[in-house]
């Protein structure tokens, strides 16, 4: 693309924070830019805005970051598809008085760690338990199942992964999760996120020290913590927002980017 003078956009997709190579300082970067990488980042808001820009040298005008937002997340948030009226549908199948807790699973060595299933396995009854697999531990599922199958509590597997996860996340009403990026989606959507594994105090480390998110470090804890987010929503300001939703600066960005498509 570079080579025919066709601009090239990255569009932010995870956390991409300190830890991430795009986020860290490059060295010996050339003042003309490099064919290597974007003409812009994409980025979802604020906080990554910063890290690229601090990534990059000064000196350099090639490759800046556009605040675009996350405008699929934006979409669901504004209702514009059919899927709240699924997860609706869905959540009703389910007792009145349930509480629902969507647990977000990644494809690691151990997705459903004992510290969790010790806490599924003693939840309250109108706890039920939404698990979504990732994309990649789809095959899966019967696995995951079985292994849900001894808790003797209420969980889903199947239509948790199936459904659109936006309007699952506005549904839950709180959200588990062992270092995904999905955190920062549920707060977008006022949820409260618990963490459960250690690598995410490394990737987290701010957001759980200003209490954005909480960690949980045994069974004990983390049955405190979402008894105590149970009911309550995530609050956060214009300057620390982490995902932007607003449709109307993408739109001025994409009209800036059609009027100088090409590179010469």
């Amino acid at each position: 693309c570079q080579q025919m003078g066709i601009k090239v956009v990255d569009i932010q997709h995870g956390k991409q924070g300190r830890d991430h190579f795009l986020c860290i300082p490059w060295f010996n970067f050339p003042k003309e830019g490099s064919e290597l990488l974007p003409n812009h980042f994409w980025v979802w808001g604020q906080p990554v805005n910063a890290l690229v820009e601090e990534a990059l040298d000064t000196g350099i005008q090639q490759h800046k970051p556009l605040i675009g937002g996350n405008q699929w997340l934006g979409e669901w948030a504004r209702d514009c598809h059919q899927g709240l009226a699924q997860v609706k549908d869905f959540a009703q199948r389910f007792e009145a008085n349930a509480q629902f807790i969507l647990v977000t699973i990644q494809p690691i060595a151990d997705p459903l760690p004992s510290n969790l299933v010790n806490v599924i396995k003693s939840s309250p009854t109108n706890w039920v338990w939404w698990f979504r697999l990732h994309p990649k531990q789809r095959p899966e599922l019967l696995n995951i199942e079985a292994i849900l199958a001894d808790s003797h509590v209420v969980f889903d597997v199947e239509q948790a992964t199936k459904l659109p996860l936006y309007p699952l996340l506005e549904r839950a009403d709180c959200h588990i999760t062992a270092w995904s990026t999905v955190a920062f989606e549920a707060e977008a959507l006022n949820t409260p996120t618990v963490l459960f594994h250690d690598f995410s105090k490394s990737i987290f480390n701010q957001e759980i020290a200003t209490g954005r998110f909480h960690f949980a470090k045994n069974p004990t804890e983390l049955r405190r913590n979402i008894e105590a987010l149970l009911g309550t929503s995530t609050q956060t300001t214009n300057k620390n927002r982490f995902i932007e939703v607003d449709e109307l600066p993408a739109q001025k960005i994409l009209n800036q980017l059609a009027k100088s498509n090409r590179l010469r």
